[in-house]
């Protein structure tokens, strides 16, 4: 069966060659989302607004991107501590086994 419509006398019609497919247009480049937005801040304002883009974070509510922000430093300190601990345990146990 072809993959087309049926006419009124039952005759089988191809999609294909009734319409031919739209071109898209090119749009031109907006000045949304660049750093000339972000001009008269300081450096510090600089990179959190290029951080807060390139992660997605503009997207949040300020009380979301608190949140964000502290469960992951929270995360990353946890992980450090426990990087810490297994090396200071490591270092003991060489010493103890030489």
């Amino acid at each position: 069966m072809s993959s087309g419509t049926l006419s009124r006398d039952g005759s089988a019609e191809s999609s294909a060659s009734t319409t031919a497919p739209r071109r898209r247009r090119k749009r031109p480049l907006t000045n949304t989302n660049t750093d000339k937005l972000c001009q008269n801040g300081s450096v510090l304002s600089k990179w959190i607004y290029r951080f807060n883009l390139w992660t997605g974070l503009y997207m949040l509510n300020p009380y979301e991107r608190f949140v964000f922000h502290l469960v992951g430093w929270f995360s990353f300190t946890v992980s450090l501590l426990y990087v810490y601990v297994f090396w200071k345990g490591f270092i003991e146990g060489f010493r103890h086994s030489t």
